[in-house]
């Protein structure tokens, strides 16, 4: 495997979809270890959107509303996903759950791994 597979898979195991409501499902990807001093005070809107890299089911509709958009896929972008996601809160409190969730899931294994 070359060093591009390698990191693609690496990326990977970090990586869970996450349902939201409307059918929606986005792809979190815990943070590196390297990354967890940015956690200390908490996951915020900031680690809710960057940590997010890619979306499913998403529409115009999605976005903008039945009375509005269409039933168009729309793909992921992180800037429109930002914009998106900071006016639902409820979608957020998933992400930032699952992103916490993740964390606490790596810790866990590695000191069960260890021993401790």
């Amino acid at each position: 495997m070359d060093a591009t597979a390698l990191i693609a898979s690496l990326r990977s195991a970090r990586s869970v979809w996450v349902d939201l409501p409307g059918g929606v499902a986005v792809r979190v990807r815990r943070p590196v270890e390297a990354d967890f001093g940015k956690f200390v005070a908490g996951i915020s809107v900031d680690h809710a959107c960057t940590y997010v890299d890619a979306w499913r089911n998403v529409t115009e509709a999605t976005i903008q509303g039945d009375a509005v958009g269409a039933d168009d896929p729309v793909e992921f972008s992180a800037e429109l996903w930002r914009e998106w996601v900071t006016d639902r809160v409820d979608c957020l409190q998933i992400v930032q759950a699952a992103l916490a969730d993740s964390i606490s899931n790596h810790l866990k294994s590695r000191k069960d791994a260890t021993g401790n």
